[in-house]
């Protein structure tokens, strides 16, 4: 008999903290599908609501699952796509929902304990913070472009922005994984913290980020880098091998 319940849930604590927790029923990982995507954008908007009405202080999206927070899209979602357009308007609408999530006006944390692949990248690259598990098995990364599939609700955009053009172009066209120690070099997660006490680190985060003390300080980029990414020439050197 199937489990009579949601893949997300929203709870807010007494401190006016909005959790939500994906926990897909009768699955070992987290997929994204078009109900989860639905479920998270009807979500979002009671957030808002809740926002609106002085009641949410923050968001913390995390899991449930044991060694995953996002395993990807389902790639059985592929099969019901009908043809070119219905495939841009399953984009579109993805990307509406994460620019929701994105648009939130109080400040959101990305809890990774475990994989997150896929479009769970894209979905804490929609996050404003972001701290992952030091456990083995969290890994980050975009696997689900072997298949051909680039990211597409926002990720091919967020992410050069929040690593830089070459940091991404690696991840986008590799499809390779990166432990949660590289994730954080390269900026894609703010913070790492033991899988013993990853839960009191992320409380003691979220502590951080509401008293004002987790701004993200500007990352300082070697000249290499700079002459690539930031001078047209560059960018268009960068562009034109990444192309090939």
């Amino acid at each position: 008999m199937a489990e009579d319940r949601d893949p997300l849930t929203l709870e807010v604590d007494r401190d006016y903290v909005g959790w939500i927790t994906m926990d897909q029923p009768e699955s070992s990982v987290n997929l994204l599908t078009e109900p989860s995507l639905a479920l998270l954008d009807r979500l979002i908007g009671e957030l808002e609501s809740r926002i609106a009405t002085g009641k949410l202080v923050a968001v913390v999206v995390r899991s449930a699952k044991p060694g995953s927070f996002v395993h990807g899209l389902d790639v059985r979602e592929l099969e019901r796509v009908r043809d070119r357009s219905d495939a841009f308007e399953k984009s579109r609408e993805g990307q509406r929902i994460f620019r929701r999530l994105e648009r939130l006006t109080v400040p959101t944390l990305a809890a990774v304990d475990g994989m997150c692949l896929g479009g769970g990248i894209e979905l804490i690259t929609a996050c404003d913070h972001r701290i992952g598990s030091d456990d083995t098995p969290t890994r980050l990364g975009l696997p689900e472009v072997k298949l051909g599939i680039l990211p597409g609700f926002g990720g091919s955009v967020r992410l050069p922005a929040l690593v830089g053009i070459q940091s991404a172009l690696d991840l986008i066209l590799s499809g390779k994984t990166i432990s949660a120690n590289r994730a954080k070099r390269i900026g894609l997660l703010d913070r790492i913290a033991p899988k013993a006490r990853f839960d009191m680190e992320v409380s003691a985060f979220l502590k951080d980020i509401l008293a004002g003390k987790a701004r993200r300080k500007p990352r300082k980029k070697p000249l290499a880098k700079r002459l690539l990414e930031d001078t047209g020439p560059g960018r268009s050197l960068l562009f034109s091998i990444a192309e090939r």
